[in-house]
């Protein structure tokens, strides 16, 4: 199955498309053409909204792109790592490999990133507010792929896989909070010595 077949699929039915990834001859490689093409577009989308001459359009695009593909790539195998361990920390049965090729086919939808920056440009003044609220979408849609490749991996049901894939985030988020506030009090006391 080629690129764009795959591509196709997953937009039309998420499900099985994610499964034909799987299928696939070479998976991994169907995975990481998708995360490409879908960083490219990212890239893409921000330049077309940005004013560059011409001189300095391949330098900043060569220097995005890459910058974006080494820390895609980072976040990608960080994010499938957590992910597992959580899931054979609830004893559930799964492959850390299908996770990774799945979470980067999750990026299928940054492919229309291109379309919404046109549509932004040519709105005019309230095209920046378009421009956000359609990467707002895609950014959920690409979130709910991930939650579907978590409950095709691990035979979740969608609460579970939900509620696993907020949890690292959540708890971050609390033990953030937890430590600023901890920061202000100390700030404060150590203030209030001193007078």
């Amino acid at each position: 199955m080629e690129l764009a077949e795959v591509i196709s699929e997953i937009i039309i039915d998420p499900e099985r498309g994610l499964s034909e990834v799987l299928v696939s001859r070479k998976p991994l490689l169907l995975a990481i053409g998708i995360a490409i093409a879908g960083l490219f577009c990212q890239i893409v989308s921000a330049m077309l909204l940005e004013s560059y001459s011409p001189d300095q359009i391949a330098g900043m695009f060569i220097a995005r792109f890459l910058a974006s593909l080494f820390s895609f790539a980072v976040f990608w195998f960080v994010l499938t790592a957590m992910f597992h361990f959580i899931a054979t920390w609830h004893q559930t049965e799964g492959s850390s490999h299908n996770l990774f090729v799945l979470f980067g086919s999750s990026l299928t939808p940054m492919i229309f990133m291109p379309v919404a920056a046109l549509l932004a440009k040519n709105l005019g003044s309230g095209g920046h507010f378009v421009f956000f609220l359609l990467s707002a979408a895609i950014f959920v849609w690409v979130l709910f792929l991930q939650v579907k490749s978590l409950k095709l991996i691990y035979h979740w049901q969608t609460g579970k896989a939900i509620l696993v894939y907020i949890m690292p985030f959540a708890s971050t988020f609390v033990l953030l909070f937890i430590s600023t506030i901890m920061l202000i009090v100390l700030a404060f006391a150590l203030f209030a010595s001193y007078f």
